[in-house]
């Protein structure tokens, strides 16, 4: 036993000073990552490179880094020249995010039986790291209690929020007191996420009561709170929390706006009415460029490719970044393909009987096709609504309804429990399906109206609870 043990601390201490000196390795560099996996399976680890919020808005996916390979021991050291930034080191199934720093050191020490409870680091970005490692703690902890809170008074949740922002602003001085050495970026970087996660806090406090249809049980003033956060934080455009804040308090002052309109407001009144609150009250320009592009793009989910012209002309007037401006370009070139009177892509599912269906056999009869899954809340909250359609136009109208579900026998079950009615299919791809490619679905529930031969009416109908009926009626008088 003492003679393992004493392998294994030789060895440890060979890979400290492997990636902390100039021990000659081979390699024409400083050593950067290493470390040491204890009771290791896989013989390998990936490092993934965690692309910026921009970054991962215009499409770059998190990527393969490197892949560090164990030895025996579960000794390993990566080879890769790494730039500061954030990082993903993942064995199996279990993530570390790591923020490495040019020309600096990093060790990761883990017992693959434990990993989240054995996780240490060493080297010269140990700090960091170490505190990254404490705050994702600390915010987990905050964030199940704030869920806990969130039918409570305000007075009792307000107390808890100020009690939070206390605990995350300690976690930050005593990481500054700690004397790590860091990129002052990262240290910006952190500090504004703290102040923005607890914003964050606040704003899905009041909207959990705005959709509960409790706000006026909240004090005025809790409300108003929101207003002293600032939203045209330039420093902060490139900061997960500040953008999540900005995007979630622009949505809720648009939807604040539409309070007096009878009857469920629909994706097509609430879209313009954004864009309206982006142009009045951001200012900072990268923070109002990205919101316009990243909103943008989401318009086109809501109500498909018929964005009206003076909704478009504002969010190009207000996309100033090149590259948000050329892909808000290329999304609106694409949704144009769905377009009225294009030919609809073909949809197909098997129906409860196990039987082949597809759009294309149904020509004939305008087709109203809901697309949806029994884990979606608001696909359910639709289904009242479709019955009335249903029974009023089932003669004249094929209703199609597509679940998503990777559950076959949920979705079944589900269809009988619930007596639905219409054509009822499953395609077992789910999101991976073609046709949920091909009409750019992003989001359910999602609804899609093509006429009697096959034709685009509309790829983003309105809601069974919305101004569907209108359609089908000027459908059926075309």
């Amino acid at each position: 036993m003492k003679t393992k043990f004493l392998l294994n601390l030789l060895a440890g201490l060979f890979m400290a000073l492997t990636i902390t000196s100039c021990i000659d390795t081979g390699i024409d560099h400083k050593i950067q990552l290493g470390g040491q996996i204890f009771n290791a399976r896989d013989s390998f680890a990936i490092v993934w490179k965690r692309p910026t919020p921009k970054e991962a808005i215009l499409g770059q996916s998190q990527t393969p880094f490197d892949t560090v390979h164990f030895d025996q021991k579960g000794l390993f050291l990566s080879d890769a020249v790494f730039d500061s930034g954030m990082y993903v080191f993942e064995y199996n199934d279990f993530e570390v995010p790591i923020y490495m720093q040019e020309g600096k050191t990093l060790n990761i020490n883990f017992n693959a039986q434990s990993p989240r409870e054995t996780l240490k680091f060493s080297g010269s970005s140990k700090k960091p790291n170490a505190f990254l490692k404490e705050r994702r703690n600390l915010q987990s902890k905050i964030q199940q209690e704030a869920n806990s809170l969130l039918g409570a008074p305000d007075s009792l949740f307000l107390g808890f929020l100020d009690s939070a922002r206390k605990s995350l602003d300690t976690n930050v001085v005593q990481f500054i007191t700690n004397k790590p050495s860091f990129d002052k970026t990262f240290l910006t970087d952190e500090q504004f996420t703290a102040y923005y996660f607890a914003s964050n806090l606040l704003l899905d406090y009041i909207r959990f009561h705005e959709y509960r249809k409790t706000a006026d049980e909240l004090k005025p003033s809790t409300k108003k709170m929101l207003d002293k956060i600032d939203i045209n934080n330039d420093r902060a455009a490139n900061n997960k929390e500040y953008l999540e804040f900005v995007q979630s308090a622009v949505s809720l002052k648009a939807n604040d706006s539409l309070q007096n309109i009878e009857g469920k407001v629909q994706p097509e009144q609430i879209v313009p009415v954004q864009f309206y609150v982006i142009e009045k009250t951001l200012d900072a320009p990268e923070t109002k460029s990205y919101m316009s592009y990243a909103m943008g793009r989401q318009a086109f989910m809501f109500i498909g490719p018929d964005i009206n012209d003076s909704t478009l002309a504002i969010i190009r007037k207000n996309i100033t970044d090149e590259a948000y401006a050329n892909a808000f370009q290329e999304t609106h070139s694409e949704w144009q393909q769905l377009t009225k009177g294009n030919v609809a892509p073909n949809i197909k599912g098997v129906d409860t009987s196990g039987k082949d269906i597809s759009l294309s056999d149904l020509s004939g009869k305008p087709v109203y096709i809901d697309v949806w899954a029994t884990w979606c809340g608001p696909c359910k909250e639709e289904i009242p609504s479709l019955k009335k359609l249903e029974r009023k136009y089932g003669d004249d109208i094929h209703f199609v309804s597509i679940s998503i579900d990777e559950n076959k026998n949920q979705w079944l079950n589900y269809v009988e429990t619930e007596n639905l009615q219409g054509i009822q299919i499953h395609n077992e791809k789910a999101w991976k399906s073609a046709f949920v490619k091909e009409y750019k679905i992003r989001g359910i529930p999602r609804f899609i109206m093509v006429d009697a031969k096959g034709n685009i009416i509309d790829a983003n109908a309105p809601r069974p609870s919305g101004k569907a009926e209108d359609l089908i009626e000027e459908s059926l008088n075309n």
